[in-house]
C-alpha cells in the first residue's frame, strides 16, 4: 500500500491534472488516478502498472513543472496500454509529443530546481522570523527579502498544513473484526482511521503524520497476519469452526486489552488522533457518522478461541519508537 499526501491543494491539483488528461485524450478517456506521495531520492514520479496509478513526488505539488511531469507519466501509461512496455524510445517520444510535451523537457533540471526551491523555502522562513525583530530597519529589510524570494519561487508565507493517508485494506466485503482491528491500531498510533465506500468497494484508511500512518500500516498488517496464523491453528482444534466468529473474538479482546493498558502516553495518542480527525474533516469537508461495529456470533466456541488467541499478540509499544503527537 502506498502512502499519499492529503491536503486541499493536493485534491485540487489531482482534479486539475485529470482535467488536463481528458483535455488531451477526450472527455470519455480513461485516465489513471493521480497520487502525490513521499518518494525516495531524486525520483519525481512514475506510472505504477500494478495499481494503474500515476505517482508524483509531493515536492512537486506547487511546481511550475507539475503538468509536464504528469504528461510524461501519462505517456508511459499510454505506451503500456497500447504497446505493453515502457521505455524512453522513439515510440514514447511520439506519444509525449502528441500530448504536447516539450521535446526538450528534462526531468534532471526539475530535480535541481526543486532542490533549490526547498533551500529558498528555508531561507524565506528564516527571514520571516527575523522580520519580527525589535529593530525596525532590520525587520523591514528581512521582510522585503523574504517577499522577494517567495515571489520568485511561488512560495506562500505559510506552507499548507498537510496530513498523509494510507489505505489499510479495500474489499467489497469487510468483516466487522477488520474495522475493530483498525480501531485498535488507532489507539496504538494516534492515526485517525475511518472506513468509507468507493465504487462499491469498502476502504479502511489511516490519516496522520508520515510516521503515524507508517506505524498504522505496520500494526494493521501485523495484526491481520497474526489473525490468519491463529485462525489456521484454531481450525484444527475447534469443531464447526466459524471464521467470522473467531475474528470477532480476537479483535474485540484485542481492543479490550489495549484500552485496559491505557497510560499517560495513551492520552497523548488520543489527542493526536483527535487532531488528525479534525484535519481530515477540514480537508474533506465531510461530516463523520459514527457507528458501532455490528457482528453476529454463530459459533460461541470459535469466538472464545479467537478471544484466547488474542492473548498471544504482542502489544508492547517499544515496537513503535515514538509517536509524533
Amino acid at each position: 500500500m502506498k502512502i499519499e499526501i492529503y491536503s486541499v491543494s493536493a485534491l485540487e491539483k489531482k482534479k486539475e491534472l485529470l482535467d488536463l488528461g481528458r483535455e488531451k485524450l477526450g472527455e470519455k478517456a480513461s485516465i489513471p488516478p493521480v497520487m502525490f506521495a513521499p518518494l525516495d531520492g531524486k525520483k519525481l514520479g512514475y506510472y505504477d502498472l500494478s495499481s494503474n496509478q500515476i505517482v508524483i513526488s509531493e515536492d512537486l505539488l506547487s511546481s511550475a513543472c507539475l503538468a509536464s511531469i504528469f504528461l510524461h507519466e501519462l505517456a508511459h501509461y499510454l505506451q503500456y496500454r497500447d504497446f505493453g512496455y515502457s521505455s524512453h524510445d522513439s515510440v514514447f517520444r511520439k506519444i509525449a509529443s502528441s500530448l504536447g510535451l516539450d521535446e526538450g523537457f528534462d526531468k534532471a533540471k526539475v530535480t535541481i530546481s526543486e532542490s533549490e526551491r526547498s533551500r529558498m523555502r528555508a531561507k524565506a522562513d528564516k527571514l520571516m522570523r527575523l522580520s519580527s525583530s525589535p529593530f525596525s530597519a532590520e525587520s523591514k529589510e528581512a521582510y522585503k527579502k523574504a517577499q522577494e524570494i517567495m515571489a520568485k519561487y511561488s512560495l506562500s508565507e505559510k506552507e499548507e498544513e498537510r496530513i498523509y493517508r494510507v489505505v489499510l485494506t479495500d474489499k467489497k466485503r469487510m468483516l466487522a473484526a477488520e474495522k475493530m482491528i483498525g480501531a485498535a491500531v488507532a489507539l496504538l498510533t494516534g492515526a485517525f482511521i475511518i472506513r468509507d465506500t468507493r465504487d462499491s468497494v469498502r476502504v479502511l484508511s489511516a490519516y496522520g503524520s508520515l510516521f503515524q500512518v507508517e506505524s498504522a500500516l505496520y500494526f494493521y498488517s501485523y495484526f491481520i497476519s497474526e489473525l490468519k496464523a491463529e485462525e489456521k491453528r484454531a481450525r484444527e482444534c475447534v469443531k464447526d469452526f466459524d471464521s467470522a466468529s473467531f475474528a470477532a473474538g480476537l479483535a474485540e479482546n484485542l481492543l479490550r486489552r489495549i484500552r485496559g493498558n491505557a497510560d499517560a502516553s495513551s492520552c497523548a495518542l488520543e489527542i493526536a488522533r483527535s487532531r488528525n480527525e479534525k484535519k481530515y474533516r477540514q480537508i474533506s469537508g465531510l461530516s463523520i457518522r459514527r457507528s458501532r461495529s455490528r457482528y453476529s456470533v454463530s459459533s460461541r466456541e470459535s469466538y472464545s478461541a479467537g478471544s484466547y488467541a488474542s492473548q498471544r499478540l504482542t502489544l508492547t509499544r517499544s515496537t513503535v519508537r515514538r509517536i509524533e503527537c
